[in-house]
């Protein structure tokens, strides 16, 4: 039997466990290891290939939000990064209702649209301290804020 000695062993090397691992063990000086069901590390970013087709399909990271400590992760990581290329796309309005195509609908307008962000973001800032950084701040369920526990359309 081959026993293996580390301070911590995490479940999943996908970006979430990865991460963890490299903080773990730059940041903290832990030892680690990967208890992982694929041959590769990625989970959910590894690139998926088709059977039938042989296709390849990137399943994982194709944007990220430049906050924080994201590009150093990546670059802690060995992964290379470049300015996000966006195809471009038709936009298509659905009533989300019945499923139905909508003609003759015009949208908000990017002023109202940014306004509307702005109020729901003046609106959540309150609750920041509990859902950032993570899930570790989340309230117990008997108190957490009744406006979080609302469909969001009510909250809005």
């Amino acid at each position: 039997v081959n026993t293996i000695c580390k301070d911590v062993a995490i479940i999943g090397g996908g970006a979430s466990g990865s991460y963890s691992a490299v903080r773990l063990r730059e940041d903290f000086g832990v030892s680690v290891v990967f208890i992982e069901k694929d041959v590769t590390l990625g989970g959910h970013v590894n690139t998926w290939v088709d059977p039938a087709t042989g296709r390849g399909f990137d399943a994982g990271v194709q944007n990220y939000i430049d906050l924080g400590g994201a590009k150093a992760f990546f670059t802690q990581m060995g992964i290379a990064t470049q300015p996000n290329v966006r195809s471009v796309l038709d936009t298509v309005y659905v009533d989300f209702t019945t499923g139905a195509r909508l003609t003759n609908y015009t949208p908000p307008s990017a002023a109202d649209r940014s306004d509307a962000l702005r109020r729901f973001l003046a609106a959540a800032e309150q609750y920041l301290p509990i859902l950032e950084p993570g899930w570790w701040s989340f309230p117990e369920p008997s108190q957490t804020p009744t406006n979080l526990l609302l469909w969001p359309q009510e909250f809005v």
